[in-house]
């Protein structure tokens, strides 16, 4: 072929080639790459969102009232009975005249008017309010009386009242009060004979020339004794507290010391006596 003929020819197919040659070219540097699948999943998930929810309340439990008679024993001129099955006015009337015999005349009206009541009649585990009547300047137990109740000297056997003896009263400065009290009179039959008497502390001596003075007022327990049939109860009792059981004339006693006590409760078992002992 000639020289001019084959340049003609080259001229003709040139612009073809070019395009394809650029086109190449072009789509090669300008494509933007494009993530793998594997890339894509690296990316940390977002995490749920968590609802935040308030603690519950505790709700607090709302103190029971003291009642009437609990109101009335804060003040040394009155007492707790816990009446047992058959126990009425008139029995305890007799049991905390302290004095033997029968009651002081007017005294069962005067229980049932400080204690609101409208019947002589007491259910078994009631609580009232009885006024403390002492037979003696050296009293501060309705002993005579309670003796009596109790039978003691003659159907009770071997049981005796156990009570602060002066030392004791020394010891704690005037200030122990008789605070709570519980029968046994063996009625109804087989319940035996028994007693639980309970003893706090008053904010100041709580007795002056053989009279309670009004002013003061019980704050806080220091110990109970019981005796005869009504110890088990105490013992099965889950209220805390330093016991110490012991045996005197055939009969069980047991001391529970609570915290108003300095002394340990054996150590408080030395200091009680009866009424024959002073």
């Amino acid at each position: 072929m000639r020289p001019a003929r084959a340049l003609v020819v080259a001229l003709i197919l040139l612009p073809g080639l070019l395009p394809l040659a650029c086109g190449d070219d072009d789509t090669t540097s300008a494509t933007t790459p494009v993530p793998s699948p594997s890339a894509a999943s690296a990316t940390p998930p977002i995490p749920p969102t968590t609802a935040v929810t308030s603690p519950t309340p505790v709700a607090t439990p709302t103190p029971t009232p003291p009642s009437l008679a609990e109101q009335l024993a804060k003040d040394p001129q009155y007492f707790l009975y816990v009446a047992g099955r058959g126990d009425t006015i008139a029995f305890v009337a007799r049991a905390f005249n302290g004095q033997p015999g029968t009651a002081k005349a007017g005294f069962p009206g005067q229980i049932r008017d400080v204690n609101q009541l409208t019947s002589d009649s007491l259910v078994a585990g009631q609580v009232i309010a009885v006024p403390l009547l002492l037979g003696g300047a050296a009293d501060i137990v309705p002993t005579a009386g309670m003796e009596i109740a109790l039978s003691i000297g003659e159907k009770a056997g071997k049981l005796v009242l156990l009570q602060p003896s002066v030392a004791m009263r020394d010891e704690f400065r005037g200030r122990l009060v008789l605070h709570r009290v519980q029968l046994a009179d063996d009625d109804p039959a087989g319940e035996g004979y028994g007693y639980v008497t309970e003893y706090w502390l008053s904010d100041r001596a709580a007795f002056k020339g053989g009279t309670v003075d009004p002013e003061a007022r019980v704050m806080e327990p220091a110990f109970l004794v019981a005796g005869g049939s009504l110890v088990t109860q105490v013992l099965q009792s889950s209220k805390p507290g330093d016991i110490y059981t012991f045996d005197k004339g055939g009969t069980t006693y047991v001391i529970k010391k609570y915290s108003g006590a300095q002394l340990a409760a054996a150590d408080l078992a030395k200091l009680l006596h009866t009424s024959a002992e002073r």
